[in-house]
């Protein structure tokens, strides 16, 4: 079963901001949590943070997409 990766109106603007290339690296590694958002392997560097309940972060390359895991098999 795969989970649902949404990103708010904050997320969307950031990621606009990027040039082509890592806008694209970046929606590659969204769609990864797609599949298993706590999950390390390779293509996907996964970290729970500490101090917030379900906060993640994965890095992709020198970029760093942190999201928060929610119960409705959400990302968010």
């Amino acid at each position: 079963m795969s989970w649902e990766v949404r990103f708010d109106k904050h997320a969307l603007r950031a990621l606009a901001g990027f040039e082509g290339a890592v806008q694209q690296r970046l929606r590659v590694g969204a769609v990864c949590l797609m599949e298993d958002p706590f999950r390390r392997r390779p293509g996907a560097d996964i970290k729970r943070l500490q101090g917030e309940v379900g906060l993640y972060r994965l890095r992709i390359g020198e970029h760093r997409l942190f999201y928060v895991v929610r119960r409705a098999r959400r990302v968010v």
